[in-house]
């Protein structure tokens, strides 16, 4: 019955998470040059996220361990071919310099960054747009005062949003660990 509960509990315990992150960042030693036991030995038995799951041969370390890689080389495997395709299209499309009005891309530029600055400032709840365009010289000489103010309410839109996607992920969070909480109790 205990073999059971541990493999239930295996799918989202933190154990196998620490498990799949060493092996994402490459901490882990080559599957031929150590065995699933000295394995488990080395780098989980002592770990507190192994409480649960301290006896070897019940909780099936061997065979997970094997899932957890295969699933590790083929994430990186993607990612690797991911990577190629882009360098290819890059180099065929390189990425744009201009938009479409003519203007230097917005993402990235120094008036991005200066424009947040002064967003976190509340300089843009101080002054009127065109006040604000003027302040700044990264801002008046290559964007319009139209695009200009766009950008503006761009970025009180994305900062509401990314407070609202914090939160959620917050509340979610909350809800997971109150069920896992509940799960173990």
């Amino acid at each position: 019955m205990a073999s059971t509960e541990q493999n239930e509990d295996w799918q989202d315990s933190a154990a196998k998470q620490y498990l799949y992150r060493l092996l994402i960042d490459g901490k882990l030693p080559a599957k031929d040059a150590i065995r699933p036991k000295a394995l488990y030995e080395q780098y989980c038995k002592n770990r507190p996220e192994f409480r649960n799951f301290q006896n070897y041969t019940n909780l099936g370390f061997a065979t997970k361990l094997m899932a957890l890689r295969e699933r590790a080389e083929e994430r990186t495997s993607r990612a690797d071919e991911d990577a190629a395709a882009l360098a290819h299209d890059r180099g065929i499309f390189p990425k744009p310099i201009e938009d479409t009005k003519g203007q230097p891309m917005w993402k990235g530029s120094k008036a991005q960054e200066l424009l947040q600055q002064d967003m976190a400032a509340n300089k843009h709840k101080e002054m009127k747009p065109k006040e604000l365009y003027e302040t700044r010289e990264e801002y008046y000489d290559s964007y319009s005062l139209d695009s200009f103010r766009d950008r503006i309410y761009q970025e009180a839109k994305f900062s509401k949003r990314a407070v609202w996607v914090a939160d959620k992920a917050a509340k979610k969070a909350a809800k997971i660990a109150a069920k896992h909480k509940n799960k173990t109790t």
